[in-house]
């Protein structure tokens, strides 16, 4: 009735000079905290009690920091409230309370500020680091769940893996005859690869790159005829061959390659 609704709004200016830098402070102090803890224990979140502390030890500095602002923020709005003649700005508030009061009246009111925001802050930021891990382990088993494996030829392989439109194999020459030339060795392996991509739901007309290990560079050429007649016409790969020493099971060649689904 008497002051309108700009007087639901007095005090909003000193209210969020205050709140802002608050927050600042508080959560730097915290991410300082936690960075260098989490440093030291190699960790890759705080446990409750670390956490707890740094929140509360935060909310603190942010009190020590903030409070004088505090001060004359409710001293504006209780002024307002009163019989008394309103302070006209922050400046003139800040100007009359060292006046009459002196500068430790700045610090008025910071034990029971303190008391409540430092349990406050402490299970926020408690919750923040619980609700982090969650959600990190539930987007991790998620991401687990989007994966699709192909059948097991041994312990620690699957035939094919399947993850986001990608499928990635490995073709080998198995059940080639002893002295099969590097040829044959070609063709096996990339029927090999055909049948994987086949069990995955895709074809190589879809290939993105491929990785050739062979055993003796002075046979790429025979490699290269049997991949040249295995790729679609007008398909091509980012393709790379690299020499080695060896490959099990003494074959001469092994191919990876990486589809799209």
């Amino acid at each position: 009735k008497t002051e309108g609704l700009k007087g639901f709004y007095v005090g909003w200016g000193p209210t969020v000079a205050r709140n802002l830098p608050y927050i600042v402070i508080t959560f730097t102090t915290f991410n300082h905290w936690k960075t260098q803890e989490l440093k030291k224990s190699e960790k890759t979140s705080l446990d409750t009690k670390t956490a707890v502390r740094f929140g509360m030890g935060a909310a603190l500095v942010g009190c020590l920091g903030t409070q004088p602002l505090d001060v004359i923020k409710t001293r504006m709005m209780t002024q307002a409230a009163s019989d008394l003649t309103p302070y006209s700005s922050a400046f003139h508030c800040l100007k009359d309370i060292i006046a009459t009061e002196g500068f430790s009246a700045f610090l008025a009111g910071l034990p029971p500020r303190a008391a409540y925001l430092a349990p406050l802050w402490g299970a926020q930021f408690f919750l923040n680091e619980k609700l982090t891990r969650a959600m990190g382990e539930m987007n991790y088993k998620g991401q687990l769940k989007k994966i699709v494996r192909g059948p097991s030829p041994g312990p620690g392989r699957n035939a094919w893996v399947k993850h986001k439109g990608v499928v990635w194999t490995v073709g080998v020459p198995k059940g080639r005859t002893r002295n099969a030339d590097i040829g044959t060795q070609t063709k096996i392996s990339l029927a090999s690869i055909d049948d994987r991509l086949a069990q995955a739901g895709t074809h190589k007309s879809k290939i993105i790159e491929a990785t050739v290990f062979l055993t003796n560079m002075k046979e790429f050429k025979g490699f290269d005829k049997e991949w040249k007649a295995w790729m679609p016409e007008g398909i091509g790969a980012s393709r790379a061959t690299v020499g080695v020493a060896s490959l099990a099971n003494n074959d001469k060649v092994e191919i990876k390659v990486t589809v799209a689904a």
